[in-house]
């Protein structure tokens, strides 16, 4: 899936199967790389557990682009493959708890912390 500016705002596209943008399927980081490029700097990136590496080249977009990133902290991840390589690459701003994770998105919506911030 991707996400892109259409007419009447963001839309979703499918991406399909023959597409050589990622040999991850679904993928993270096609993902957050077009998210990084419709939004820019309003980009958030949440990478939870997951096997491997996919994800971190889209987090890598999402910070060229002004946004953030938040991983799943290793303790509450069952697979914590994919937000260790976001954070070893240096592109995680938050790392919280699954159980946190709710609490930090509804704060932030409420506009009482950035995403960059606890």
């Amino acid at each position: 899936m991707a996400i892109r500016k259409g007419s009447g705002g963001m839309e979703t596209q499918l991406i399909k199967a023959g597409d050589s943008r990622s040999w991850y399927r679904p993928s993270a980081d096609v993902l957050f790389a077009s998210a990084a490029a419709a939004c820019g700097a309003r980009t958030l990136g949440i990478v939870m557990t997951g096997i491997g590496t996919d994800g971190t080249a889209g987090c890598e977009a999402i910070k060229r682009a002004g946004g953030a990133v938040w991983a799943q902290d290793e303790a509450t991840c069952s697979v914590y493959g994919m937000p260790r390589s976001a954070a070893e690459a240096g592109v995680v701003d938050r790392v919280l708890a699954l159980g946190d994770l709710g609490r930090a998105l509804a704060h932030l919506a409420r506009g009482q912390n950035s995403p960059t911030s606890g």
